[in-house]
């Protein structure tokens, strides 16, 4: 459906209809977009669950959670989750900006170091 480019870029907007879905499939929605923190062993134990935006550069339209621009070649993948799950959803193809591809690779750096130091917090708490 969308193919590569370099400089474009894709505006996911997202709707999820609990009546239609369920509260489950917002939950697996939002797990498999943003990941999530999973606890074992009454919290001893915290493990960080990665989702797809975890992998991925984009930037959210804020404050609007459910709307995203990724780059063209990976705005597949969301809308493959996406439309699993029946999520509605509206795209556009949008020219990126230098300064928007950047802003994009810092949030996913940004996103790795939040990370990083979960984990750390975590491993901190086990030795305690």
């Amino acid at each position: 459906m969308l193919s590569s480019g370099d400089s474009d870029g894709v505006i996911i907007v997202y709707r999820m209809d609990s009546g239609k879905i369920g509260q489950r499939g917002i939950n697996r929605i939002c797990r498999r977009l943003y990941g999530y923190t999973d606890y074992s062993n009454n919290q001893q134990y915290t493990y960080r669950r990665k989702g797809l935006l975890d992998t991925l550069p984009h930037m959210h339209l804020n404050p609007i959670r459910s709307a995203l621009i990724l780059r063209r070649g990976d705005a597949e993948r969301a809308l493959s989750i996406l439309q699993q799950e029946g999520a509605e959803t509206h795209t556009w193809v949008v020219g990126l900006s230098i300064q928007d591809l950047e802003r994009m690779e810092e949030s996913l750096r940004l996103r790795t170091e939040q990370d990083d130091r979960i984990l750390i917090d975590a491993s901190r708490r086990k030795v305690e």
